[in-house]
């Protein structure tokens, strides 16, 4: 992706959270999330045995940025300062103007409408400033709180593609989701 509105790194506030550029210094936190069995259930990655794995990740993330592959904010709850999560934008088709979001919370946060809320502004971010037209969520067909997420959020479901993942020795069915541009309150 080689928009403007990708570079310098934009940051966001919402009411209870900063959205910022991961950094190094949230791999404590960020190992807490990828460590956790249950907050990786659905990942499509085994969580991670130490933290060297969490520093490789976000430098990947970090290099997909400079590249113009991908976008990740990290969520910092205003209150507290902690890291509780990333989402953000990867899979930039340019001449379609599409993208994937995706994002992961802390289990200890699930449940408080932080990642509805972190959403809401980097979707508006993606139709406004990016100027995508599509953006699409892919989901695990067992994982019910990110499909709930999804609509709660204005995307329509558009199917099921039926075993199109291999993990863990088996295989998975995943769920699509697409909001487009005109649509919701993201214009």
């Amino acid at each position: 992706m080689n928009d403007p509105s990708f570079y310098p790194f934009p940051e966001f506030e919402t009411d209870r959270l900063l959205l910022r550029e991961v950094e190094i210094g949230d791999a404590k936190r960020l190992f807490e999330i990828f460590n956790d069995k249950n907050a990786m259930e659905y990942y499509g990655m085994l969580p991670h045995e130490d933290i060297a794995e969490t520093n490789k990740l976000i430098n990947i993330i970090k290099e997909n940025h400079q590249t113009g592959k991908a976008i990740r904010w990290t969520l910092v709850n205003k209150e507290t300062g902690k890291c509780i999560g990333t989402c953000g934008f990867h899979r930039f088709d340019e001449q379609r103007k599409r993208a994937e979001v995706g994002y992961e919370c802390h289990p200890a946060e699930w449940r408080k409408g932080y990642m509805s809320e972190a959403l809401r502004t980097i979707l508006a971010h993606g139709f406004q400033s990016l100027k995508l037209h599509r953006i699409e969520g892919i989901v695990d067909g067992d994982n019910t709180p990110s499909k709930q997420l999804l609509l709660k959020l204005g995307f329509t479901y558009e199917g099921c593609m039926r075993e199109r993942f291999y993990f863990r020795e088996r295989y998975f069915d995943e769920h699509y989701y697409g909001l487009l541009s005109p649509e919701g309150e993201y214009k």
